[in-house]
């Protein structure tokens, strides 16, 4: 039994209808590998996708609150700052 075999312990059924079948056999035919790879890999592509869409809509909701936030309290302005800001003007007005 090969190594790959002895790792898969967990099983995943599923009823579909004949068309449904035939329909993915044909795909899995077109991608040259077997209808359970087929299908293995394309829920493991779909999972991925969903996970990572999950993660951006959250990481993009935490970030417009970020961003909210800093505009409704802006940071104290530093001297360290305001120095910069007059450097740069002085430097684009030449």
């Amino acid at each position: 039994m090969s190594t790959e075999n002895q790792r898969k312990k967990s099983r995943l059924e599923a009823r579909i209808s004949v068309e449904q079948k035939e329909l993915i056999l044909e795909a899995s035919k077109i991608k040259g590998c077997s209808l359970t790879d087929f299908i293995v890999n394309t829920v493991i592509e779909a999972a991925q996708k969903t996970i990572k869409e999950q993660q951006i809509r959250e990481l993009t909701e935490k970030d417009r609150l970020f961003f909210v936030t800093t505009i409704l309290n802006p940071p104290l302005t530093t001297d360290k700052l305001k120095s910069s800001v007059q450097k740069y003007r002085q430097h684009t007005e030449e």
